[in-house]
């Protein structure tokens, strides 16, 4: 894999497109190394989450079309918010969990993969 571009370059297309969940994509993407901290809410697909659910989790790569990352367990639910990039330019994605697999040979980490569905103007905050 070469080196990770820009986060905005990688979500641009989400930024051109609708709002409208894409169809499920079949690693069609080139993939980068994305070896940083982001933020990621576990939630059920229409749900909306709240700051409370947020958890710091490492990346592992990233696509046009969703990303990686690790977890000490396996996630229950089907769908998460992604909360990517630095401040200022935070960006906003909902994301259906499309895989959860152990690690080899470190059965107590598990890599997630998520296909990304719809960019949000900003963290969708459920009344709580």
């Amino acid at each position: 894999m070469r080196n990770s571009p820009d986060i905005a370059t990688i979500i641009q297309p989400f930024e051109q497109g609708s709002s409208e969940e894409r169809e499920p994509e079949r690693r069609q993407f080139q993939r980068w190394l994305y070896p940083v901290t982001q933020l990621v809410a576990f939630h059920r697909e229409h749900e909306r989450p709240t700051k409370d659910l947020l958890q710091p989790v490492r990346c592992y790569d990233i696509s046009l079309g969703g990303m990686s990352f690790f977890l000490p367990q396996p996630t229950k639910h089907t769908h998460c918010t992604l909360v990517l990039g630095r401040q200022p330019g935070l960006i906003f994605i909902k994301a259906r969990v499309i895989h959860c697999d152990p690690v080899e040979p470190f059965k107590q980490e598990w890599k997630i993969g998520c296909e990304f569905l719809t960019k949000l103007d900003s963290f969708p905050l459920r009344n709580v």
